[in-house]
């Protein structure tokens, strides 16, 4: 790992050489009053967004899109014929994103990757360089500490920027972090000890805003220990499925999948999906084994905070705090796992 400074009047120098390599480069932008990640074009100033916090959606969709096509396929007479379809294999580079939706994508990298690994998301990941911005400040739904992440969090990502007050100290860790840096090698400079030192004052600054640290890291078994608690349906009964929390989640995976076709031919579909819809389990007899919003919502949680981790030894919840901004009726995953945990 190297450590660098980088003026900030020189990160605009440095995202237009990263343009000018031929490279996509994904940039968190202001948007009608909210923060949203665009494909910078020609035209767009290179500057980050003032007070940016984090986005109202993730940026996983560049690597899992909502929808995607993954083939299509043409009925001949006596068989069919299958097309692949042409996947965008730009080179990526997802700039400023928040360490907790780094950990979301890390997290769906644990899934898609997994043996049998998924071609499409395999492509867009090896194609992609993720630099991680982290946070100055908090908002009172972010608890990424309490699920074992933090605001300065860099696992999975190949450059993580730290603003160091008059400067930003940046640590490059991975090859693909060197190719970016590379591409602007005269506007980083070493860092000295004031730099880290800096640095590290400001993460255990705000690590102390948010929630006690590991608060919610290695609950599984008392989880599934309270499986059949009755409190679930006391804390769960007035979700209403809307599926707002699956939509904004930077680590939910689940998917559907659909045919659409005519009597020539048609694409098969991958779009999101969430347990929290009814149809999610729903079985062709009629029978559904999560007969009500309570045992759906146990199933997100017990995904996110046990089953997960049980597997890959981290948490698939990264505290982003997205899906209680959102929840219509005030549902807060944070103080329900909590209240499981204590039962």
């Amino acid at each position: 790992m190297r450590t660098l400074i980088l003026p900030k009047d020189a990160i605009s120098a440095w995202c237009r050489k990263i343009k000018e390599a031929g490279m996509c480069l994904v940039l968190p932008r202001e948007s009608d009053g909210m923060v949203v990640f665009e494909e910078a074009t020609d035209d767009t100033p290179v500057e980050l967004p003032t007070n940016y916090t984090k986005s109202k959606l993730s940026p996983k969709s560049y690597l899992f899109p909502p929808t995607e096509a993954l083939f299509s396929f043409c009925f001949k007479q006596d068989d069919v014929e299958l097309k692949d379809v042409e996947l965008d294999t730009r080179r990526k580079v997802l700039f400023a994103v928040r360490p907790c939706d780094a950990a979301g994508i890390n997290a769906l990298s644990k899934v898609f990757l997994d043996e049998p690994s998924d071609p499409y998301f395999a492509v867009r990941l090896e194609r992609t360089t993720l630099i991680a911005l982290a946070c100055e400040s908090t908002t009172p739904s972010c608890f990424c500490t309490a699920t074992g992440y933090s605001p300065y969090w860099d696992e999975g990502v190949d450059v993580l920027i730290c603003d160091v007050d008059d400067a930003y100290l940046v640590r490059v860790m991975t090859d693909k972090g060197e190719e970016c840096i590379s591409l602007a090698q005269e506007v980083f400079s070493d860092a000295d000890e004031s730099h880290i030192a800096v640095a590290e004052r400001k993460r255990i600054e705000i690590e102390s805003k948010l929630p006690q640290k590991g608060e919610l890291v290695g609950v599984a078994e008392k989880l599934i220990a309270n499986f059949e608690s009755e409190l679930w349906e006391k804390l769960c009964r007035k979700c209403i499925s809307c599926g707002a929390c699956t939509y904004v989640c930077p680590s939910c995976s689940c998917f559907d999948v659909t045919d659409e076709w005519n009597p020539f031919g048609g694409c098969r579909y991958r779009s999101w999906d969430g347990c929290c819809f009814a149809m999610f389990t729903m079985h062709a007899s009629g029978h559904n084994p999560r007969p009500t919003q309570a045992h759906r919502y146990r199933q997100r949680l017990l995904h996110k905070f046990a089953y997960f981790p049980l597997r890959y030894g981290m948490n698939m919840c990264v505290g982003c705090g997205r899906c209680i901004d959102v929840c219509p009726v005030g549902m807060d995953i944070y103080e329900i796992a909590k209240a499981m945990v204590e039962v």
